[in-house]
């Protein structure tokens, strides 16, 4: 399901005002969401996108092309139970 405007609006605005330079979002589905962070962030800003169903999140890649923020995305097909495990092990 997509995030409501108004959310992704005010999460955009807080990441803002964090300065936030590095996010995770687990579940991207069609990238709403993760465009609308990816447009919040610097341009060094960086994205870890954990979804296992690629199809939908190449639904929305051609929008987050056009955005010019793909740069900022790390998009990992898995489910995030393993990449979260990996991640706190290291």
């Amino acid at each position: 399901m997509n995030v409501p405007v108004d959310e992704a609006q005010f999460l955009s605005m807080l990441l803002k005002i964090m300065n936030a330079k590095k996010t995770m979002e687990i579940g991207v589905f069609t990238g709403y969401s993760l465009l609308g962070t990816a447009l919040a962030l610097p341009d060094d800003g960086q994205i870890t996108a954990i979804d296992l169903d690629i199809e939908a999140y190449e639904t929305g890649l051609p929008f987050i092309q056009k955005a010019g923020v793909e740069h900022k995305i790390n998009f990992i097909q898995s489910d995030a139970f393993v990449v979260l495990n990996d991640l706190i092990n290291g």
